[in-house]
């Protein structure tokens, strides 16, 4: 699975005026933030889920990461150029298909609502989860000390070969 890594005052190169997805290449969505009613044999329907991570090739053949709503038509809707990002060249777009949610939803917890600074501990719950990667990941950018909670020795195992500064 593959991390964002950068300087913590990254801004996003994508313009904000709206992007349409008209024509895609390819269309990746990251499905793993099922709903858990779907093993006892529902079907997911259009708006059972709230957001979806998806990557795609835009009309100027940028290939681009978003979070969108689960609606009909995603590909035909404009993506919000805030919860929009250009795809690093060495990721494929089904790597790519994994991080927005997770960095973006930590991205907030983290910077702005809490302001968190180098000088502040953090503890994050989970942190084997695609969350809990993110938030570590961004907290140890800050320069944060980082404290987390696993429910499993191979969580611990996998973390601290992710993460050896943890």
């Amino acid at each position: 699975m593959p991390f964002l890594c950068g300087p913590s005052t990254y801004k996003n190169d994508i313009s904000h005026s709206p992007k349409d997805i008209q024509r895609l290449d390819a269309l990746c969505h990251n499905d793993s933030a099922v709903d858990p009613v779907v093993g006892l044999g529902k079907m997911i329907e259009i708006d059972d889920v709230g957001h979806l991570e998806l990557t795609g090739v835009t009309d100027d053949g940028s290939k681009v990461m978003s979070v969108v709503q689960n609606k009909r038509n995603v590909a035909q809707k404009s993506l919000d150029p805030y919860l929009t990002w250009k795809i690093p060249e060495t990721w494929s777009l089904e790597d790519a298909a994994t991080v927005p949610l997770a960095y973006a939803t930590a991205y907030h917890g983290m910077v702005q609502a809490a302001d968190l600074s180098s000088c502040e501990s953090v503890l994050v719950n989970a942190g084997h989860t695609t969350i809990g990667q993110a938030a570590i990941a961004l907290a140890l950018q800050i320069g944060s000390t980082v404290f987390t909670t696993v429910a499993e020795s191979d969580h611990k195992d996998f973390l601290i070969k992710r993460f050896p500064q943890v």
